[in-house]
């Protein structure tokens, strides 16, 4: 789903369409650099890919299962050309890893040039709640990208359809082996509620996009009743989910956005 490329300008461009807490960027989006030809990280993947003769032949392609993640290696040089995927719940292969570090180094540096870049900060007040208790999620959408962007506007989301925005609550666990685990308890769909900018002021419910300038940004926030639910301290995350592959405007952004983990305590 996230994607980096290096083409013969020499250039290199990361799309992403999936952000979760722990990335080391968060946004979605388009970032891009322009490569010397002598760029130190540029020069370390050519040598992996020379030294080892990746282009010539496949390492490794493991069956592609349901519901499985994998990282995809497809390489092109010198006339050659060779694809690799790899489900991300084994190891891989060393020739692989070592790539995969090279590019790492890479992605590190385009992830500093976005072109077009959404962000979501998310808070939720007040943080200690008994069921009924009246809540806000409050929201700031970021275009942290160099050039304007547009994306999915949630105030024009329905529920039951491929568009998301929700809160997950969940409970941290202890598994067989004593390591604390997120186990789901439950959600609030925040679709077809009103998203307020301002006072006596909406999204509007019927325009699919929002769009910001550069380095731009527009803040919203949804008043919640808490439907009834156990006691408890939950972590709490707002999921946005648009995609829309088939719309060609290279301003949008859109993906999978999961936000940093909120805490809030639910009391009897």
């Amino acid at each position: 789903m996230n994607e980096l490329t290096i083409d013969e300008e020499p250039s290199a461009t990361y799309i992403c369409k999936y952000s979760e807490m722990g990335m080391p960027v968060r946004d979605l989006g388009l970032f891009y650099i322009s490569l010397e030809d002598n760029n130190a990280e540029l020069k370390n993947i050519l040598d992996i890919v020379t030294s080892n003769k990746i282009a010539e032949k496949p390492v490794r392609i493991d069956q592609q299962r349901v519901g499985a993640l994998y990282k995809k290696f497809y390489i092109q040089f010198n006339g050659q050309e060779s694809f690799n995927a790899v489900d991300t719940s084994t190891s891989l292969p060393e020739l692989l890893r070592d790539l995969e570090k090279g590019l790492n180094k890479l992605l590190s540096l385009v992830r500093r040039s976005p072109i077009r870049a959404m962000f979501i900060d998310v808070n939720v007040a007040p943080g200690r709640l008994v069921i009924g208790d009246e809540f806000v999620v409050n929201m700031s959408f970021y275009n942290n990208g160099s050039q304007a962007a547009k994306f999915g506007n949630p105030a024009f989301f329905r529920k039951k359809t491929g568009d998301t925005i929700r809160l997950n609550f969940y409970i941290k666990k202890a598994d067989e082996a004593g390591n604390k685990i997120m186990v789901y308890s439950h959600s609030i769909d925040l679709a077809e509620r009103e998203f307020i900018i301002e006072a006596r002021k909406t999204l509007p419910r019927d325009k699919k996009y929002i769009s910001l300038i550069a380095k731009g940004s527009i803040s919203a926030k949804v008043g919640i009743r808490l439907p009834k639910c156990d006691p408890n301290n939950y972590d709490v995350e707002l999921i946005y989910i648009h995609i829309d592959d088939e719309n060609e405007d290279e301003d949008l952004v859109f993906g999978e956005y999961h936000s940093d983990s909120i805490p809030i305590i639910v009391k009897s």
